[in-house]
This record gives structure tokens, C-alpha cells and sequence, in this order.
């Protein structure tokens, strides 16, 4: 093979390199990502009563318009249509943006335990990237070099295997490209009542490789207990991407505003969700 037929060979690989698209958050632009979310899924039960369930849930749409920089950050541009949750259900229709490196997963646990008996009185776990209700759709998009997410993670991870009220034979974790997941129970007091029981936080995500959200569910349920006394409650926040139409004009929700579906919620559970006080979700 002579010289001439080599260079010829090296400049065509290198024409192919080149012409080659790479793979971009640019091929994102256009595309419109609609949703169906569970905001308060409820369940609630004591001693010999019924089971009351409740369910609060409407479906939303993000158009991705486009991709930029500003101040350093690259913006995710999109247009959030459809139902978003704030005590009660109202509709949305909002252009915004998002900083998408910033939002990586993780949690917060925060435990109170004044007498130091290793059962909590009080108690919280926060999800993040955190669920911003003024500017919804936020919490959709993550940093999609998943490296990037392993300090916060960690750090979490660290920071429940230390908790004394957190039941460690119950702790486990999953972190992997694009999925998380976790599930602890944290041994919890009801001193004014006399009962003890179990808080069990279970978390699981799933993102595609642009670090759009595919799927979240994020579940509490509440179980104390005394002689003659059980009470049970329960409350799933979750988030399910129905389908993706690809790139063009973003869905015509003028024509047809998406379904909002609402439980009458039962006073009961709300109650009992307002005096432990606890968030189950950003």
C-alpha cells in the first residue's frame, strides 16, 4: 500500500471523526416530556377501623425550548403546562430554567431525639435536587455525568449509618448510572400517647442518560403501637414520564387541559401527617 493510499485512508477516518455528531444535551431541545404525578397517595388506619385511602394526583407536560449559558451555568430553557400541588391542586403554565449541573441526588436526614434513647421524636428526610414549587420542574433535571453526584450521596449514605436512631439492619442503598435508591427505618416515640413504632423512608429514581427524570417514588409509613393501640399511615409521593414526542411545538394544552385527579381527603390523615409534621416531600 503505497503512501498516497494511506494518507487518502487516514484523511477519510479523519473526516468521519469529525463529521460524527457527538452525543449533546442539545438533542434535547424540542422535545416535550409529559408526566403523571401521585402528589399525596395516603393511607391511613387505627386499632379496629376502617382503612381509609386517599389519593391526589394530575398529569403535567415540559417542552424543552432550548440550551444555553449564562453566568457561567448552562441552562436547561422549558415550558412547564399542566397541574402542580401546594396544599391544593392548581394549574401551571410557566416558562423557567434550570442550572441542571447544580441538581444532583441525595438526601437529608434529620433526627430529634431529646431523651437520647435512640428513639426519635421527631424526624424528617428531604429529597433533592429539592422540589421548588415556584418554579416547578426543577427537581426533573440532574447533572447527567453521574460521577458527579457520588459526594452528596456518600455524605448522606455517612450521615444515616451514623444516626443511633436509625435501625442500620434495615439501611440499604443502590447508586448506578442514571438509578438511586434507599430504604431505612428510623425507631420513632409517640410520647404523648405512649407509643413506639417505626418511620420507614424508601426512596428510588431513575433518569435517562440526558438526566431527565423517568420515574421517583418517595414513601413514608408510620407504625406505632401500645397494648390495645396500632395506628398505621402511609403517604407515596411519585412521578412517572408517560411518554416523550420528540422535537417540534410543544404539546397544545390550550386544546385540552391535562387531567387533575382529587380524593376527597380524609381530615383524619391530613391531621395525623400535620402533628407528626413531617415532610414526605419537597
Amino acid at each position: 500500500m503505497n503512501r498516497r493510499v494511506i494518507l487518502s485512508l487516514c484523511l477519510s477516518l479523519a473526516l468521519i471523526v469529525i463529521s460524527t455528531p457527538l452525543p449533546s444535551r442539545a438533542a434535547i431541545s424540542g422535545n416535550t416530556y409529559n408526566f403523571v404525578t401521585h402528589w399525596l397517595e395516603q393511607s391511613y388506619h387505627e386499632n379496629d377501623g376502617p382503612t381509609v385511602n386517599s389519593d391526589v394526583s394530575g398529569e403535567f407536560s415540559i417542552h424543552v425550548w432550548n440550551i444555553t449559558r449564562l453566568g457561567g451555568d448552562d441552562l436547561i430553557v422549558y415550558r412547564y403546562q399542566g397541574w402542580e400541588f401546594n396544599l391544593q391542586p392548581y394549574y401551571v403554565d410557566v416558562n423557567s430554567s434550570v442550572a441542571f449541573q447544580n441538581n444532583k441526588v441525595f438526601w437529608e436526614l434529620s433526627v430529634t431525639d431529646f431523651d437520647n434513647d435512640s428513639f426519635a421524636e421527631d424526624f424528617n428526610v428531604l429529597i433533592y435536587p429539592y422540589r421548588i414549587r415556584h418554579q416547578p420542574g426543577t427537581y426533573l433535571f440532574v447533572n447527567p455525568i453521574w460521577s458527579t453526584h457520588d459526594t452528596d450521596w456518600n455524605q448522606a449514605v455517612a450521615d444515616t449509618q451514623e444516626e443511633s436512631a436509625v435501625d442500620q439492619s434495615t439501611f440499604t442503598y443502590s447508586k448506578s448510572d442514571g438509578h438511586f435508591e434507599f430504604s431505612f427505618a428510623i425507631n420513632i416515640e409517640d410520647t404523648p400517647n405512649e407509643r413506639n413504632g417505626t418511620a420507614t423512608y424508601s426512596f428510588s429514581a431513575d433518569y435517562d442518560s440526558d438526566g431527565i427524570l423517568e420515574n421517583l417514588r418517595f414513601e413514608l409509613r408510620i407504625l406505632l403501637s401500645a397494648t390495645d393501640d396500632v395506628l398505621s399511615y402511609s403517604n407515596v409521593f411519585s412521578v412517572s414520564r408517560t411518554n416523550v414526542i420528540g422535537a417540534g411545538p410543544g404539546l397544545n394544552l390550550d386544546a385540552g387541559v391535562p387531567v387533575m385527579y382529587l380524593a376527597a381527603i380524609v381530615p383524619g390523615s391530613i391531621i395525623l401527617g400535620l402533628l407528626i409534621g413531617k415532610k414526605v416531600f419537597g
